[in-house]
């Protein structure tokens, strides 16, 4: 007995030596066996003179970095590391937006040489992003790069009102009802993100907060991470008002930007590109972005989702007459009379909850548990009114994930047509021979969604018999 706790006391006496060792901060070893994975890694990589973006970001993944290692990791994930500028400092030259930065000198002569070679006027938020680059203490030429690349990815080249349009048919598309509620309280919250975004979130976040903020979106090529944070913060704001992104921590980026990725790959993709070339390119679309009610796709988008069997629910919405003449197959219909420019309200909400109730129906027939599915709407052209009425009352109703097809119908056609796939449209054409067959909807009737992809199935395996002249001489 005596043996065994003699035996035990010792055994306690190595656990407790042990712990002082790793506990001792002069010990060498004790730092290596505490010190994270992903740092090692990191440091070993750096040692090895290796600043490749790409391997750096598979090693910090959604890592704050240490302080010490930010001068020479941020050069490298934004692709300016070992490149030169040619940046020369212009002494006695002062911006008064930089009054207040350590170095005034340097960051007066950074954004002076930004703005004009990019064309631009100097703007106050330039200064406010160069302040977390001043802090690292890089050479004159580095840090100018390395603004030089934020400000490229991140920054807007738009107006803040259309980051602002961008913002509020999100918040739209993916909950209508807190849209509303922000409408009627005259609530402007996405004003406040934009200037969040404007200031890529420095002027915000405690000072602590941006250097990690920063480490997680320089591993990002897509200024659009940016904008979809924004909206993560505005969502949050609905069950918590008061909340202030001032109060966010290093430990809270990484939900965060996941949540930030996950609204993105929820957003449809042609909508993705109008707001990447139009917000952080600069490029300007034929229609305005605020002309629109709801979300905006692209035709190219909703035909290459039917051909490649991904489309959701397409309800078309022009008159009737022009649907019996023509319409996209698969496309749904509403229950009531379609007259151009003219929709009687009554009868619109009792024809959308008639569609709401089949279109459950049919889907828990095919196993599909959804109960308000993604919707796009096809009007006659952007402009159509009937088309924003049967929007609104979708919305009203409680769907999310409504959009609207650029250029509507027509533009609908010319894509079918530019790629060879007329037999996506269903058309009253008795000599053709694929179309001949298809179901005849009734007038106003409301197409069965069953039959609609059945059709489309049994045409599309048609189209496959066919002969590439055959199919392009039948339209």
């Amino acid at each position: 007995m005596d043996e065994d706790l003699a035996e035990y006391t010792t055994d306690l006496d190595l656990e407790a030596e042990i712990e002082a060792f790793l506990e001792d901060d002069d010990s060498p070893d004790s730092t290596i066996l505490q010190k994270p994975i992903w740092l090692a890694e990191l440091e070993s990589a750096l040692e090895d003179g290796i600043f490749d973006g790409d391997i750096l970001k598979s090693i910090i993944m959604s890592n704050s970095l240490p302080d010490e290692l930010r001068p020479k990791v941020w050069p490298a994930l934004l692709g300016v590391h070992g490149k030169g500028s040619g940046f020369k400092r212009r002494k006695e030259l002062i911006l008064k937006s930089c009054e207040s930065l350590p170095n005034a000198e340097l960051a007066s002569s950074i954004i002076a040489e930004y703005s004009q070679s990019r064309g631009l006027v100097p703007k106050s938020e330039f200064a406010t992003i160069l302040s977390p680059l001043l802090c690292l203490g890089l050479d004159d030429d580095v840090t100018y790069n390395c603004f030089y690349s934020a400000v490229s990815k991140f920054h807007p080249r738009t107006e803040k009102e259309t980051v602002k349009c961008f913002l509020d048919l999100l918040v739209q598309y993916f909950d209508p009802e807190y849209a509303r509620a922000l409408q009627s309280r005259k609530l402007d919250y996405s004003n406040e993100a934009a200037n969040w975004i404007e200031n890529i979130f420095v002027s915000f976040l405690s000072e602590k907060t941006v250097f990690s903020f920063f480490d997680l979106i320089f591993q990002s090529t897509d200024g659009l991470v940016l904008l979809f944070t924004a909206l993560v913060c505005l969502m949050n704001r609905r069950d918590n008002p008061e909340l202030d992104i001032n109060d966010i921590q290093p430990d809270d980026l990484t939900d965060l930007i996941q949540l930030a990725y996950f609204y993105k790959e929820k957003t449809p993709f042609s909508f993705l590109q109008r707001m990447r070339e139009e917000i952080f390119k600069g490029k300007k679309a034929k229609t305005e972005i605020n002309n629109f009610l709801v979300l905006p796709v692209s035709p190219e988008q909703v035909v290459k989702d039917v051909l490649n069997a991904t489309a959701c629910v397409v309800l078309d919405i022009r008159p009737d007459v022009n649907f019996e003449h023509s319409h996209l197959i698969g496309s749904l219909r509403l229950s009531c009379c379609i007259e151009d420019e003219l929709m009687e309200m009554t009868s619109l909400r009792s024809s959308i909850a008639q569609f709401h109730k089949n279109l459950s129906s049919e889907l828990k027939k095919d196993g599909i548990d959804i109960d308000l599915p993604d919707i796009v709407l096809i009007g006659s052209e952007d402009s159509d009114s009937t088309l924003f009425t049967v929007a609104n009352e979708l919305l009203r109703v409680g769907y999310v994930g409504v959009s609207v097809v650029v250029g509507g119908f027509k533009d609908i056609v010319k894509e079918i047509q530019s790629i060879g796939s007329e037999d996506l449209l269903l058309w009253r054409n008795p000599d053709n021979p694929i179309l001949s067959s298809a179901p005849n909807s009734s007038y106003g009737g409301w197409f069965n969604l069953s039959t609609a992809f059945n059709t489309l199935n049994s045409t599309l395996e048609k189209v496959l018999q066919f002969d590439e002249d055959a199919v392009d001489t039948h339209f």
